[in-house]
């Protein structure tokens, strides 16, 4: 499979999820992201709900729903797509099920669409991660022992990047805390020419590019800011995040 769509554009992302329509999504959610697009070239001449969803690539014409629309802006994706979830487990020693160790400390899986999937990965991995102290005059600042944002960085990439053809959606982006290291895997490897040795020169090659879209364009309803912004600068972003703490480059 992967040697066949190694350079293809994929459109899982743009497939219709049967059994669906328009009240499968969260109506606060879209209606933040209509608002937000409200000015923009892409709803231009279109004041209909109906229409706006489809110029936004969140539906297609035949009244359904599209995946990228629905793991982004859905009341609750895993109605229809059970194991798009995010699985956060932290284990007591180096590895998995070591013997004589329980067989997690804390585990949560984070459903919902994206942006809320997200958000609650990156607090579930913060809150299993020591946090170091420092002293600022009469106050403390305390800061987690990994930076929060490279954890939301490569938690983003997993979700952003990972193959949702119908071979692969039957498995989760899992996130895995040991002792020594917090370790992300997304299913479906890497795609469009971006290996090991070129994963940080700074080129975007986008699997899918209408979930990409929606996340570029969709505000983060905590912070306002943006999910993601597909200029391929995430990878040496987390780089250089992970060396200003003193912490040796992340491995991929």
């Amino acid at each position: 499979f992967e040697l066949e769509n190694a350079g293809t554009p994929q459109d899982a992302d743009r497939n219709a999820v049967p059994e669906t329509d328009e009240e499968d999504l969260d109506a606060d959610a879209v209606e933040r992201y209509l608002s937000a697009m409200a000015s923009t070239k892409a709803l231009r001449g279109i004041s209909d709900r109906t229409a706006a969803l489809e110029r936004l690539g969140i539906t297609p014409k035949q009244g359904t729903v599209r995946l990228a629309g629905l793991i982004t802006l859905g009341a609750y994706p895993q109605q229809h797509l059970p194991s798009l979830v995010i699985d956060v487990a932290h284990h007591p020693g180096y590895e998995k099920s070591e013997p004589g160790q329980p067989r997690f400390l804390d585990r949560t899986v984070c459903d919902g669409n994206l942006p809320e999937a997200i958000a609650d990965a990156v607090r579930a991995v913060l809150r299993n991660l020591r946090v170091i102290s420092y002293v600022e005059g009469v106050g403390r600042h305390d800061v987690p022992e990994l930076p929060e944002e490279v954890l939301r960085e490569a938690i983003v990439n997993a979700v952003a990047h990972r193959e949702y053809h119908g071979m692969f959606l039957g498995q989760a982006v899992s996130v895995d805390i040991y002792r020594n290291r917090v370790e992300i895997t997304s299913p479906g490897g890497l795609w469009g020419g971006k290996t090991l040795d070129n994963l940080a020169d700074g080129t975007s090659r986008c699997r899918n590019s209408a979930l990409m879209h929606l996340l570029e364009t969709l505000p983060a309803s905590e912070s306002g800011t943006l999910h993601a912004e597909r200029q391929g600068s995430g990878i040496r972003f987390m780089i250089n995040a992970m060396r200003a703490q003193g912490h040796a480059d992340p491995e991929f």
